[in-house]
């Protein structure tokens, strides 16, 4: 994936009205050599199922799925290949705390400016990955971030974000695992 395809993606979003901001991969890789197979979004909550629907009607996505344990996502034709999205609802992460609280914090606090609109931190797709219930899966992401360069004080600034809304003893068990196999990996 090269920022050119996030681009393409991008103006698919805004062709769509659809209020986001790029996380997982993609926000990593605006700073640290990484590489991202496919496309996160998080997208407004007050405006999630307009969003979808009108995504899933744009003549680039070749088929979205809609399945009761995951996201919606799907599958969009940019620059001739086929490219997987998926539309995330802040509630999933919200912690405690109300859906549009989180979007908002992100959005104000945690996300910078680009081409692409707004592009999440580091430590808030960190904290996106140890938030959720199958957290473990994410772990080979994270290492990869870590030898991509992105700091390990990225999991403290993750921490501070569950504090906020509410998951900390969650988040905190979840990154001292990450501890234990970052050292095994010595990437800490």
């Amino acid at each position: 994936m090269t920022p050119n395809d996030a681009l393409e993606f991008a103006r698919i979003l805004r062709r769509n009205r659809v209020d986001y901001v790029f996380v997982g991969g993609t926000a990593i890789l605006r700073h640290y050599p990484s590489r991202t197979l496919d496309f996160d979004v998080m997208v407004l909550p007050r405006d999630f199922r307009r969003a979808v629907a009108a995504v899933d009607k744009d003549p680039s996505v070749v088929a979205m799925d809609r399945g009761p344990t995951s996201m919606p996502g799907g599958h969009v034709i940019i620059r001739g290949a086929l490219v997987r999205f998926a539309l995330l609802d802040p509630a999933a992460y919200a912690g405690t705390r109300p859906a549009g609280e989180f979007y908002a914090y992100v959005r104000r606090y945690a996300s910078e400016p680009s081409r692409l609109g707004r592009v999440a931190t580091a430590s808030v797709v960190w904290y996106m990955r140890l938030v959720i219930d199958r957290y473990e899966l994410y772990f080979p992401k994270m290492l990869r971030d870590l030898r991509a360069g992105v700091p390990w004080s990225t999991v403290d600034r993750a921490r501070r974000i569950a504090r906020r809304f509410g998951v900390a003893h969650l988040v905190d068990e979840r990154a001292r695992s990450l501890a234990d196999v970052a050292d095994i990996a010595r990437l800490r």
